[in-house]
């Protein structure tokens, strides 16, 4: 085993390497006074934060590939692991698609959530949610998926059928 010690109050821990532009860049950094992580990439003679521990998770600036060489591909788990608060139509799962508007200002433009609408052992059943914004505001119900049904929000939907190529449905 190797340790790695600091012992002196709010200081920091630093490895630094090699930026391959005649100098060192920062690559790994446990803030003391932060109590998180940050992972660094070097490029071009400086350091950019990738990735970040918090008390909450993580935070990853930049693309996130997840690559698997297994016959079904890459998994990616969203766990919801808090018996406590176990209910039939609790949202247990959310993907949030954020982006900047003209004005510079953070706006939500659709989100995906899981509901569970029975959580009765045996008789599991799930739905899944697709919110979108339109006209400003937040992300409102736009569409429910169950297992056998669409269920269409709002009752301002026009359902069009494009290149249907001569199908009668």
């Amino acid at each position: 085993d190797l340790y790695i010690t600091n012992g002196a109050d709010d200081k920091d821990i630093i490895i630094r390497s090699d930026n391959d532009s005649n100098g060192v860049a920062e690559y790994i950094v446990a803030d003391g006074s932060e109590g998180e992580v940050k992972l660094y990439h070097a490029d071009s003679g400086s350091s950019s934060v990738k990735l970040t521990t918090k008390s909450t998770g993580i935070d990853v600036t930049g693309n996130l590939t997840v690559t698997s060489t297994e016959n079904d591909g890459p998994v990616i788990n969203l766990v919801s692991n808090d018996p406590s608060d176990a209910a039939n139509w609790a949202n247990e799962g959310t993907i949030s698609f954020k982006a900047e508007n003209d004005a510079s200002e953070e706006i939500e433009y659709a989100k995906i959530m899981v509901t569970t609408a029975d959580i009765a052992d045996d008789a599991e059943t799930g739905r899944l949610k697709l919110n979108l914004t339109n006209g400003g505001g937040s992300p409102q119900a736009s569409y429910q998926f169950a297992s056998n049904k669409l269920f269409l929000e709002n009752d301002n939907h026009a359902i069009r059928w494009n290149n249907t190529k001569g199908t009668n449905y």
